[in-house]
């Protein structure tokens, strides 16, 4: 079986929009153009998308599955396990930053349905609840579920 080398490009004069990608990369290449992100299979990248008048963010694993999409600035087609727009782009880089911050041990490394159970917090009207946030965590944590599924 191949290995599935995902490579994100980041413009360094981006024209269109802007691009930020937030994961756990194998190696960075900086090239007069861009710089190249690397991430090995199954890896999870949060891909912060700015557009003249709209953001948006993709949370997306590096794996092959029945639907896969390509997305601006990708090497491969990726699973996009949720995406957020306007408002709910802050409360998702919020939500990474506390996971990084507080459990970096298990940050970018849960199963689909951590994301999708993130994915319905982030929905909630409002401000972030890092309450709520921090029990799904524990949660996931206390079932051992740090596998990729």
């Amino acid at each position: 079986m191949k290995q599935r080398t995902l490579q994100i490009y980041i413009p360094k004069d981006p024209h269109f929009f802007s691009l930020y990608a937030d994961g756990k990369e194998e190696t960075l290449v900086q090239t007069n153009s861009a710089s190249v992100l690397y991430y090995p299979p199954d890896a999870i990248v949060f891909l912060y998308y700015t557009y003249p008048t709209h953001r948006r963010v993709y949370c997306i694993r590096n794996a092959e599955r029945q639907r896969m999409n390509d997305l601006p600035c990708t090497s491969l087609p990726v699973a996009i396990l949720f995406k957020q727009f306007a408002s709910r782009v802050d409360k998702t880089k919020k939500a990474v930053s506390y996971i990084r911050e507080h459990y970096p041990e298990i940050s970018f490394s849960q199963p689909d349905s951590f994301y999708s159970r993130l994915d319905i917090l982030l929905l909630a009207k409002g401000k972030l609840d890092y309450s709520l946030l921090d029990e799904l965590i524990k949660r996931t944590l206390d079932y051992g579920c740090t596998c990729n599924s």
